[in-house]
């Protein structure tokens, strides 16, 4: 029973049901920086933007009964924030996948159809090939990216509620590292009211999106400490000068 399209961990993403945020649950990005916050998920390119965690009863009926998503928006004050999240796929984790079809899927919905702030520009959903290392600066040029799988939504037809989008991509033979990726095209001075919210995010081989792996806790959060763990409890945000107390 456990091959195909349905067996067992079969999800090449790690947290996408965002459940670990062992650095926090709110944290705005550094200009210019690679930030993580969700573990795993980073801001990328002139972010500014800020990465909170919502839960979806605060967040509306969802298809897929997670707990947490992610929300991305601006952060009111800084300039140049593309809003942008991102998820590099460990070069050991991509070269099995040399050659085959894979599909990206994940659930999206936006503030509105179209943003506060109009000049974002389009929504972009991207899976692709990229020359930048998984965990160092994946730029947002790579959404141009020759080959790469992408959906768009244009300002006035982003989706305001629960969307499950699908993206199919043949990954060339000589891939190193693989993105995906969710952001608008423009860097404006956006405020907290532009926001997208993702959740349930899968890269799986085949043609075709099969239902979200829900992994058990444990073992999600052990793939996530190959990349980050540390002393503090799992829901203590790390702190410094802070006393001995959840260290």
């Amino acid at each position: 029973i456990n091959s195909g399209q349905l067996a067992g961990n079969r999800n090449i993403i790690i947290n996408g049901d965002f459940t670990n945020w062992q650095r926090g649950t709110s944290q705005s990005a550094l200009s210019n920086a690679g930030v993580y916050l969700a573990d795993r998920w980073t801001h990328q390119q002139y972010q500014n933007g800020l990465h909170t965690r919502q839960a979806f009863s605060a967040s509306g009926t969802h298809p897929g009964n997670s707990q947490y998503v992610l929300r991305a928006s601006g952060d009111g004050t800084s300039t140049a924030s593309r809003i942008y999240t991102a998820q590099g796929i460990e070069s050991i984790n991509c070269i099995p996948l040399r050659g085959k079809t894979i599909t990206m899927s994940l659930y999206l919905r936006c503030a509105a159809a179209t943003m506060p702030t109009s000049s974002l520009g389009n929504l972009t959903i991207w899976v692709g090939s990229t020359s930048a290392t998984a965990d160092a600066s994946v730029q947002g040029t790579d959404y141009s990216a020759s080959g790469a799988a992408v959906t768009t939504f244009a300002q006035g037809s982003l989706p305001t509620t629960w969307t499950k989008i699908t993206n199919t991509y043949t990954v060339p033979t000589n891939t190193n590292n693989i993105l995906a990726a969710v952001g608008f095209a423009s860097n404006v001075d956006a405020g907290t009211g532009d926001w997208y919210e993702i959740s349930q995010v899968q890269i799986e081989i085949g043609s075709t999106a099969t239902p979200f792996e829900q992994r058990l806790f444990g073992t999600e959060l052990a793939l996530c400490q190959r990349y980050y763990c540390k002393t503090f409890n799992q829901g203590t945000a790390p702190a410094q000068n802070a006393g001995t107390a959840g260290a």
